[in-house]
């Protein structure tokens, strides 16, 4: 990571000492010996070598809108494979017809960067973006979606740079308003499923762009340091139908944007729940076994809340389970303050945990002492107390999808303060409903 770091910035050949194990795993006869016996060595040589002035630091340069390659499908596939183009699954070649079509569905000019993606140190362009949507299989009306969800990415506050941290946790994309219908994504049974274009490609995009152009590759160069992660999420399409009926906010009203508006939510995971399932005409008798899932989910991790300063929980509601809940007189802000109470952690698992994640000196009385934790925090282990797991109701997302016919929600649980949820609004180019008409003819 240290050398793919320096060569993002143009520093060549940076000398490293490297610790030969895991720190963690070995015992501290080992971890002393390791020092003594190779790290303190290394860091010598390294100081004292010229290795800096004698590697290249030099990367590969490709002008924007060059043609890279020309051949048949399979020739295609074949080089952008073995350039480390592609996650290991078949792409769409980004032709110049099929990426200017692309960039014909937005007013910005293909130069334009949308922020600098500080894990690369590259600047995230709209041609980027369109050859990256062709490759994942999407629609060129997807182009003003992909074009938000790459404002977030490269928003200094979502913080791109620690998403090839070890834990592993990939993003997630949620979409609100009134183009999850017209661009057909699909808000009801299979929603978080593969198999439905407009969810799947956008979700296959992102994780393409990060590899692309995030420099985010798990193999082969390891880059990405997430060794026990999974593969994409599609993007998650919030059921608009069923939040008006229940007389709730949609999730970009909640994050401040309009009705009018269609948002992106961006947003990091790194653990998802059991299928949550709940019953009862109460909204509590849901509820507490929502938050007891959710707080499994998390776990552990919740130390992290009070060492870096959050969580940030996404819950799906199920709409047959929303509508229970809604039906009981709760309002969002009501079911997000119950959450808030009632996913709870034993405090002594959380610090046992957290020791063993960095070998940090997690101590609830010393985070009392910084104002990390609250007060009465600070003997939670001789007083045997459950914590809880978010700092604060406004924590939690709360959107409504999936199978109308059955009682589920799932809890989705971010990486702390890494990739906090950061919401973007589409915009559409003047002439939209021109090129959506022209689109939609066979």
């Amino acid at each position: 990571m240290a050398e793919l770091t320096a060569k993002a910035f143009g520093i060549a050949g940076v000398p490293l000492a490297v610790y030969p194990g895991v720190i963690m795993a070995d015992s501290d006869i080992d971890f002393h010996a390791k020092v003594a016996n190779a790290m303190v060595p290394a860091m010598f040589d390294a100081l004292l070598s010229d290795r800096a002035a004698a590697v290249d630091g030099s990367v590969e340069h490709i002008a924007a809108g060059e043609v890279v390659f020309t051949g048949d499908y399979d020739e295609v596939l074949e080089e952008f494979t073995r350039r480390g183009w592609t996650e290991g699954l078949p792409i769409v070649p980004p032709t110049r017809e099929r990426v200017d079509a692309f960039l014909a569905c937005t007013d910005l000019a293909a130069t334009t960067s949308l922020g600098n993606l500080r894990s690369s140190n590259t600047e995230a362009t709209v041609l980027s973006v369109a050859v990256n949507g062709v490759m994942a299989g999407c629609r060129p009306e997807y182009m003003p979606i992909l074009v938000a969800v790459v404002e977030a990415l490269a928003d200094r506050a979502f913080g791109v740079e620690d998403a090839g941290s070890t834990p592993g946790w990939e993003p997630l994309i949620t979409i609100s308003g009134p183009l999850v219908r017209q661009l057909g994504f699909n808000s009801g049974a299979g929603a978080l499923r593969v198999g439905n274009r407009a969810n799947t490609s956008v979700g296959r995009f992102l994780r393409l762009y990060m590899r692309n152009v995030a420099g985010f590759r798990p193999y082969p160069d390891e880059s990405d340091k997430g060794a026990i992660s999974y593969t994409f999420n599609v993007a998650l399409a919030e059921d608009e139908e069923v939040t008006n009926e229940l007389g709730w906010a949609p999730q970009r009203v909640d994050r401040g944007f309009g009705l009018e508006d269609t948002t992106v939510t961006l947003r990091s995971v790194s653990a998802i729940s059991a299928p949550i399932y709940s019953s009862g005409e109460r909204a509590d008798d849901n509820l507490r076994v929502i938050a007891r899932t959710a707080a499994e989910a998390l776990g552990g991790w919740a130390g992290y809340t009070y060492l870096n300063g959050g969580q940030f929980p996404l819950v799906i509601l199920g709409p047959a389970i929303a509508r229970n809940i809604a039906a009981d007189g709760w309002t969002k802000d009501r079911v997000k303050q119950y959450l808030y109470e009632n996913l709870v952690i034993d405090a002594a698992w959380v610090q046992e945990y957290a020791r063993g994640v960095s070998g940090r000196n997690f101590d609830w009385g010393l985070l009392a002492d910084d104002g990390r934790a609250p007060e009465e925090y600070r003997y939670a282990i001789e007083e045997k107390l459950m914590v809880r797991g978010t700092l604060g109701p406004d924590a939690f997302d709360i959107v409504v999808a999936g199978n109308p016919g059955r009682n589920q929600s799932r809890a989705y649980i971010s990486n702390q303060i890494q990739g906090r949820p950061l919401t973007k609004a589409v915009k559409l180019p003047a002439s939209w409903d021109e090129i959506r008409e022209r689109l939609s003819q066979p």
